[in-house]
């Protein structure tokens, strides 16, 4: 059975904040940058807004009830109750939205 003591001076841990790693890269980003003035820099565009996916507009097959429907079936349901979940959820956050920009503007 092998036994250590560690002692502060065993470890080579060093007391500086980690971000320094960081402010390394940015620093070299930055002078990459800087050595060539007149090469254009592109920005990137920001995300589009993601729509959900669009439901069909008319669904053939409505269950009644439960009785006679095939174990598969219940499966379907779930994928369209999910799909509409989502959607309902969408048109909240796009109606809360729309409602704090007019308050905004």
């Amino acid at each position: 059975k092998l036994q250590r003591d560690f002692k502060m001076g065993d470890c080579d841990v060093s007391n500086k904040p980690r971000g320094h790693v960081l402010v390394n890269k940015q620093k070299s980003k930055l002078e990459k940058l800087m050595k060539n003035v007149d090469k254009p820099v592109s920005i990137p565009e920001p995300p589009k807004e993601k729509l959900p996916p669009q439901g069909r507009e008319f669904i053939r097959n409505i269950w009644g009830s439960s009785a006679g429907v095939g174990s598969g079936d219940f499966h379907i349901y779930r994928g369209i109750r999910r799909r509409e979940y989502m959607r309902q959820t969408y048109n909240n956050m796009k109606s809360e939205q729309e409602k704090l920009d007019k308050e905004f503007s």
